[in-house]
């Protein structure tokens, strides 16, 4: 079943906040990136992961101001079909609980057309090319047959080849019981007429997700999904941050590994 869930309001921060926010994040990202090596993989990884995520949830929470009316200009259609359409993204998932905020995961997860695949954790850094999957562990330093966790959802993989992305990411963060039917306008009124919010419930199982979409580009940008164990995973989505292919290399990040880099 699908029904608006009574919208919960996100903080609102000023445009001037999240300016200086981003300039200190990508200040101390040129840093990591220029400065001797002093830094091992795991822990740049580590903190490119923090950062951005930092970067895209703050930005993202400081873009919806809610208060006024208007009337919806996207069709959900409209944005599963925006997102079909692009060549790249990355995904910084958030996985907490509510009320404990010390104990939450990050993990960066990014595709480039056509079928190139890459996530990483403080753990992992994972590829996956033409169906096969290499894991290189952090703290073995070496690429494993049998990594405790999979950061990159097969769901997500088929979803492309079939056309739905957007659809394919909800099917994995609703486990296989996404509602028939598609989400519905959210009731929230907002001031920012740039974005657009659908929800998307499963009654039966209380869970329940939020989209953030642009209203110029139809694009998804941001999901948060609720599970009755008070699980929350938010997910923000960037689709100005293009990789190269030997991002999504196996080897090239072996020869890094070698070099000590």
């Amino acid at each position: 079943a699908i029904h608006a869930v009574t919208p919960d309001t996100p903080p609102s921060l000023s445009r001037g906040f999240n300016a200086t926010l981003r300039a200190k994040l990508q200040k101390q990202w040129r840093t990591l990136r220029s400065g001797p090596g002093r830094h091992t993989l795991r822990r740049r990884l580590r903190v490119v992961a923090e950062l951005s995520a930092a970067a895209a949830v703050i930005g993202l929470l400081g873009t919806v101001l809610f208060t006024a009316t208007h009337r919806s200009n996207v069709a959900w259609g409209e944005a599963v079909k925006a997102m079909d359409q692009v060549t790249q993204f990355r995904l910084t998932i958030v996985d907490s609980r509510e009320g404990e905020a010390h104990e939450r995961e990050m993990t960066e997860l990014f595709y480039k057309e056509i079928a190139l695949w890459r996530a990483q954790n403080s753990r992992y850094v994972q590829f996956r090319l033409q169906g096969v999957l290499s894991s290189f562990d952090l703290r073995a330093g070496r690429f494993v047959d049998d990594p405790t966790e999979q950061l990159i959802p097969p769901g997500f993989a088929r979803a492309v080849h079939t056309g739905n992305l957007l659809n394919g990411i909800l099917e994995t963060l609703f486990e296989g019981n996404v509602p028939k039917g598609e989400p519905v306008q959210a009731t929230t009124e907002m001031i920012n007429r740039d974005v657009e919010i659908f929800d998307y419930v499963n009654l039966s199982r209380r869970q329940r997700a939020r989209i953030w979409v642009l209203t110029e580009s139809r694009l998804p940008v941001r999901i948060r999904m609720h599970y009755p164990d008070r699980r929350v995973i938010l997910i923000a989505i960037d689709y100005s941050d293009p990789r190269s292919d030997e991002f999504f290399d196996p080897e090239t990040l072996t020869a890094a590994v070698s070099a000590g880099r």
